[in-house]
């Protein structure tokens, strides 16, 4: 909830909208920065006259608010075209034509502030600036529509100085990540700086390099923060926080409660199942490089994975099985897919009860917050979180159509794909990282192979030496899954790999020849002179790491 005086509070009740004090009256400000067009206008930021009304828009599905401003444009003053005499008839003394100071001031990218209140007791609601300014002639109007701070992230594109990513750490934190593209384009924030995996308490890495020259910031931001199971809501001052996603197992304190025969002026309950699937299939394409006959060569990657939720078949489909598939480039690993589906799943279900109602405008009211509605026959009150917000403004009143998510308490009974069994002898640790020695223990022939941990590509093209080779192996908390994926046997009989495990501290949990070898048959081979394997029959083994 926004922070506001107990003045502001107070008016949330129907006699704000309808008194004669001053002090009850809705109002307005609407603050207006001068932009470098302006050539009339001599204050750094001034009031914008004439309002009719204003309209806010916001929701948990986009970042940007949208607003529209109707102002009455009689004299065409307003219109960013003016030009003395072109508007009516009107003079000053001596039929001097009338000029005006808001010449070229409305334009597309102009900043502005918009405060809504009562009386003198006013909240900021956005800061942001203008899209598109219409103009009626018969109605003698000026509309202006325009979006949020938020909207620097949709339009700037990313402009890497001295490199050719804006994030190119493969191993940053997402909350760091979109706090960079954020500051890129220079968003005020308040982003978790270190966003955890739900289901192990590891740091969320981005996993892959991004935001090349000419890429939008919002690509990544909503893929990013939509894939971590958090929101990101913008405040009133125009600052970008995260917000979690509500997880319907437990609910907040209401930070407000909107009785049905006092405050409510109209009350809409739908439900609509069109849109809820009971399986999710998060597709990831993942470019890599192979070497194909001895020549580099760019491939495609498929990482696929189908979640299903029962509770969401039987409680609201009634029975009936629906799939939804999404591609994902950076949903690259099967938790990173998991998460994903889980934020689809939750947003299905905040979207198949709602509840729009109609109330005097409560100003302080922020997306996620919870809110409790009284029912005027039972007395029942029914807490739920707000999902979307049209405030509006007018001659009429200041109002708000707040639309609220059913709190139905689900269960997502989504499971992560099975761990597969594992061909080398699996073990626990309490090491967050290993450093794993391979090595050929026989004759040094050309092995080579790709590694993979927990579906990401570690190391690519590995030729097996006998001096051998250490890999650093970054454990999360519960079952870690090494995949090696045989390339190439070499020139005599079949791809061997023996290992040496020590922690990260340097401390020897396996030596060498205390582990079996890692061994892939000498079968589908593409050339008997280099030992590669054909791309599509290349042998696999799995190892799996528990950390505890």
């Amino acid at each position: 909830m926004r922070e506001t005086n107990q003045a502001l509070i107070r008016a949330l009740t129907t006699q704000f909208q309808s008194g004669n004090n001053n002090f009850r009256s809705p109002a307005e400000y609407v603050n207006i920065k001068r932009p470098i067009t302006a050539e009339n206008f001599f204050v750094s930021q001034g009031k914008l006259p004439n309002i009719i009304s204003i309209e806010i828009d916001e929701d948990i599905e986009t970042t940007a608010k949208s607003f529209t401003i109707v102002c009455s444009n009689e004299d065409g003053q307003l219109s960013p075209d003016y030009k003395e005499g072109k508007f009516g008839e009107r003079r000053l003394n001596y039929q001097i034509p009338l000029s005006s100071s808001w010449r070229n001031v409305l334009v597309p990218d102009t900043e502005l502030e918009i405060s809504l209140g009562y009386g003198d007791n006013l909240l900021k609601m956005l800061i942001g600036s203008i899209d598109e300014v219409s103009i009626s002639a018969d109605g003698r109007t000026i509309t202006i529509n325009g979006r949020s701070n938020y909207k620097k992230a949709q339009v700037n594109t990313c402009m890497p100085k001295s490199k050719k990513y804006l994030i190119d750490d493969v191993d940053m934190n997402v909350g760091v990540a979109i706090k960079k593209f954020l500051d890129h384009v220079n968003i005020p924030n308040d982003i978790e700086p270190n966003i955890k995996e739900p289901f192990t308490g590891m740091s969320y890495k981005v996993g892959e390099k991004m935001g090349i020259r000419g890429e939008y910031p919002h690509d990544h931001i909503g893929n990013m923060a939509f894939t971590t199971y958090y929101a990101l809501i913008e405040s009133s001052n125009g600052k970008v926080k995260t917000k979690k996603l509500p997880d319907f197992k437990k609910l907040g304190k209401a930070v407000v409660t909107f009785d049905d025969y006092i405050d409510l002026t109209e009350a809409d309950y739908s439900m609509d199942n069109n849109e809820v699937f009971d399986t999710i299939t998060v597709v990831s394409k993942a470019k890599e490089f192979e070497i194909v006959n001895g020549k580099r060569k760019k491939v495609t990657r498929t990482i696929k994975n189908r979640f299903t939720s029962a509770k969401i078949r039987s409680d609201i489909l009634q029975g009936k099985r629906r799939e939804l598939i999404i591609e994902s480039s950076w949903a690259n690993t099967p938790k990173k897919q998991f998460n994903t589906a889980k934020a689809l799943f939750t947003k299905m279900v905040m979207g198949w009860k709602r509840l729009s109602i109609g109330v005097p405008a409560y100003l302080p009211l922020e997306l996620l917050d919870v809110v409790s509605v009284r029912e005027r026959i039972t007395q029942v009150t029914k807490c739920m979180y707000v999902r979307g917000i049209r405030t509006s403004y007018s001659g009429t009143g200041l109002t708000q159509v707040i639309e609220l998510a059913d709190n139905t308490r689900f269960d997502l009974d989504i499971v992560l794909p099975p761990t597969p069994p594992s061909d080398m002898p699996e073990f626990s640790t309490t090491e967050s990282r290993l450093i794993i020695n391979i090595f050929d223990f026989k004759i040094e022939d050309g092995d080579r192979m790709n590694i993979y941990l927990n579906g990401r590509k570690i190391v690519n093209n590995l030729f097996v030496r006998n001096k051998g080779t250490d890999i650093k192996i970054d454990l999360e908390k519960g079952a870690n899954v090494i995949k090696f994926v045989g390339i190439s046997a070499g020139k005599l009989q079949k791809l061997t790999a023996s290992f040496k495990v020590a922690g990260g501290s340097g401390n020897i949990i396996y030596p060498a020849g205390k582990l079996p070898s890692l061994n892939m048959p000498r079968e589908n081979i593409a050339s008997e002179s280099t030992g590669r394997y054909i791309t599509s029959k290349r042998p696999v083994r799995n190892w799996v790491i528990h950390r505890v």
